[in-house]
């Protein structure tokens, strides 16, 4: 019985053997396309990574502490008055986009005052220089003002139809606007690729 299994199993190996140059020219499936799809996909997120980090954007902003005061030429008005530290405030022109956020109106829910930049300070400010927009109050001067600082002014955009009279970035914002309020104020600065902040010789 051993001996006739011996012969069957050489047989089936003969066989096989004879039969295989006859399979030469047939396509062998190593992978199932199943298999394919988990690295394909893996594949496709890789590449919309690599363009998104050439052709995307991601702000740059630099923030400040700042108040409301009200406008001289206009007493009706309010504008921003913000001090930045000299490294970023020198690189705030004039017509910058600004994002205000008064301290008694919440940024989650009304969003921040849209600004422009009017003027930049050419020279740091001093500390006598802020205690005239802080109607000599040396507490608030020292909530929002730091020595050497760089002072931006900005003006509303107008929104009649808001309660305050200003354009929100969120909503229609609040009506509790006064003067001598601190805020915080943001500038975006410029937008860089992704990929400048990996290789910055990039930029």
């Amino acid at each position: 019985m051993a001996d006739e299994k011996d012969s069957n199993l050489f047989r089936a190996e003969a066989l096989a053997q004879i039969a295989s140059p006859e399979q030469l020219d047939q396509l062998m499936q190593i992978v199932n396309l199943k298999d394919w799809l988990p690295l394909a996909s893996i594949g496709f997120l890789v590449v919309l990574a690599l363009v998104w980090s050439v052709v995307g954007r991601i702000p740059i902003f630099v923030q400040a502490r700042g108040l409301l005061v009200q406008d001289t030429t206009n007493p009706r008005q309010l504008i921003s008055v913000s001090y930045f530290p000299i490294a970023q405030g020198k690189q705030i022109q004039p017509g910058d986009r600004v994002l205000i956020s008064p301290e008694t109106a919440s940024f989650q829910e009304f969003g921040g005052l849209e600004a422009i930049v009017t003027s930049v300070s050419s020279q740091p400010v001093t500390q006598s220089a802020a205690l005239k927009r802080t109607n000599g109050n040396l507490e608030l001067a020292a909530l929002v003002y730091t020595p050497a600082s760089i002072e931006v002014v900005a003006q509303f955009k107008l929104a009649p139809d808001n309660p305050s009279g200003y354009q929100w970035s969120m909503s229609r914002g609040s009506a509790q606007l006064s003067s001598q309020t601190p805020t915080d104020a943001r500038v975006m600065l410029s937008e860089q690729a992704p990929i400048t902040f990996i290789f910055p010789f990039l930029k």
